[in-house]
């Protein structure tokens, strides 16, 4: 904690690790900023993640019960926040900024909560939802972005918790679930 970290392959990264915290880093100018794989129960808070490569903050293969909050991201070449193929996360309170995808859920992403962050101007998308189901997104606020869902499967279409208090441009996100037109 409490760490400047550039020019490295992996800003701070964790393989098959749990129960840590990674509070107040800054962490720029690498492949990845932050990088957390195969782990559960981690904190990763109140950093700055800015001018990465791959990715800002990154979690990748079965990551469980991890908390993204109170982070400040931006400027990453991809990603701002990505989840792959990750479990029951919280991401919440996050300031995401021109990055080329402010918050990425990819590939079989379930029961993940995406509350209260401000997804601001990012090239791409704003949240993307690849392959994923069963995800909750309530009150978060997109300027200059919107919401992009991709999948193969009726469950990555009509298994999201996707309330108008989720916001693009200040107006309310209408998601329709059974319906037919429109």
């Amino acid at each position: 904690n409490n760490a400047i970290i550039s020019n490295f392959n992996f800003g701070i990264y964790l393989d098959s690790s749990n129960n840590n915290c990674i509070i107040n880093n800054t962490a720029s100018n690498n492949a990845y900023g932050i990088l957390i794989r195969g782990s559960s129960n981690i904190i990763i808070a109140i950093n700055v993640v800015s001018n990465n490569y791959y990715g800002g903050i990154y979690l990748n293969g079965n990551c469980i019960g991890c908390t993204i909050a109170n982070n400040t991201v931006y400027s990453n070449v991809r990603e701002g926040i990505l989840l792959g193929s990750c479990n029951c996360n919280v991401i919440v309170y996050n300031t995401v900024f021109n990055n080329a995808e402010g918050i990425s859920l990819d590939w079989d992403c379930s029961d993940n909560l995406i509350t209260n962050n401000s997804i601001t101007s990012n090239s791409e998308y704003g949240l993307y939802l690849g392959y994923c189901s069963n995800n909750t997104l309530v009150n978060n606020v997109m300027i200059n972005n919107g919401i992009y869902l991709l999948g193969a499967q009726l469950s990555h279409w009509n298994t999201y918790d996707l309330d108008t208090s989720n916001t693009v441009n200040g107006r309310p996100v209408q998601y329709l679930r059974n319906q037919i037109g429109g």
